[in-house]
């Protein structure tokens, strides 16, 4: 086993749909502004003279909350790939006590072996944030939506 097969033998997902998640969860505040945008676009035409406006608006929230669903799933699979690896990372170990007798880079294959799994370790944790966040939003506008959709057409106009 040489260094670059240690190297290369990680594929770290790296998509850009997983960087904009990360960066968008990392936000504590971005379900609320989803959920508080639709709401008071559907509050503000509703009483702007289209009465079904809010209803509508809660069919927007569901919206959100299935595509967080899909999200989720794709988040999901990323974090199976990473659990995956860092499952291959452990089971190096032994091969590396082979190594560490046979080679002089042996310093160099526990070190990269390190280096690898706490960059591995952060990725795992952020992904996993990143999924509770996706699973909070889920809940917060499904819940939510269903309840402005169905209970919606109730609220009284002025025009």
């Amino acid at each position: 086993m040489t260094p670059e097969h240690i190297l290369n033998f990680l594929q770290v997902p790296n998509s850009k749909l997983l960087k904009l998640l990360k960066k968008t969860c990392r936000s504590r505040t971005f379900i609320y502004i989803l959920f508080l945008g639709c709401v008071s676009y559907g509050l503000i035409t509703h009483y702007l003279g289209w009465k079904e406006a809010f209803p509508r608006s809660g069919v927007l929230l569901i919206c959100l909350a299935i595509t967080f669903v899909y999200l989720n799933h794709f988040v999901s699979s990323s974090l199976n790939i990473l659990n995956t690896q860092n499952i291959k990372l452990d089971s190096m170990k032994g091969d590396l006590k082979e190594v560490n007798s046979a080679h002089s880079d042996s310093q160099f294959l526990t070190a990269a072996r390190k280096e690898i799994q706490s960059s591995l370790k952060t990725e795992l944790d952020s992904t996993e944030f990143v999924q509770s966040k996706l699973v909070t939003a889920e809940f917060i506008l499904g819940v939510s939506g269903t309840l402005v959709w169905g209970f919606g057409s109730s609220l009284p106009s002025f025009t």
